[in-house]
């Protein structure tokens, strides 16, 4: 079987970044009719809670600071499978603000 399928792998130089503890979608864009995904996460430190087998999911991210690799690839409708797509993803501890005064007042 001879099988063509779209190239869209990429190593992004400039990765995404997301607070420890989020939640995130993340989407294929151009996915091919009839198109199933798989999709993994390398070092483990993300849950996909929904959306496996299909171009977009969404990923629990845990309370850790640190990087992983958000991988997929495509097997297309005839059966072929295509380069694993990676996006760098640096999860960063969630901003926090001080003041200096006790009183805060809205308005």
């Amino acid at each position: 079987m001879f099988c063509i399928t779209n190239l869209y792998s990429q190593n992004t130089t400039n990765p995404d970044t997301v607070c420890v503890g989020s939640t995130e979608y993340y989407k294929i864009t151009n996915a091919n009719a009839g198109s199933t995904f798989t999709w993994g996460i390398y070092n483990g430190n993300g849950t996909i809670i929904s959306g496996q087998s299909t171009d977009s999911i969404n990923v629990a991210w845990n309370s850790a600071t640190g990087t992983d690799t958000l991988w997929v690839y495509e097997i297309n409708a005839g059966n072929c499978k295509g380069d694993t797509a990676k996006l760098k993803v640096v999860r960063l501890a969630k901003p926090t603000a001080e003041f200096t005064d006790n009183a805060l007042c809205y308005g």
